[in-house]
């Protein structure tokens, strides 16, 4: 990923691996909890989730946190 910041980087893999699963924001709101104008909020980089809301997120998505975190922080590349 080319973006610099991890709020901007898990943006764009919370949207790819939504995408990857065929789940639609309201979908993904539904299995995490979470209302889907927040997903968007959080896609968009308007929002940042909370670690509890991260932890939901991976397991609505089905990857552990560490995982997500892992992406995001630079030591893996996508």
């Amino acid at each position: 990923m080319v973006t610099k910041l991890p709020s901007q980087r898990f943006t764009v893999l919370l949207r790819q691996l939504r995408k990857e699963r065929g789940l639609s924001q309201e979908v993904l709101a539904e299995r995490a909890g979470l209302h889907r104008n927040f997903i968007s909020l959080i896609e968009r980089g308007e929002s940042q989730p909370t670690i509890d809301t991260l932890f939901r997120l991976a397991d609505a998505l089905g990857v552990p946190a560490v995982d997500l975190v892992g992406h995001i922080s630079g030591d893996e590349e996508r």
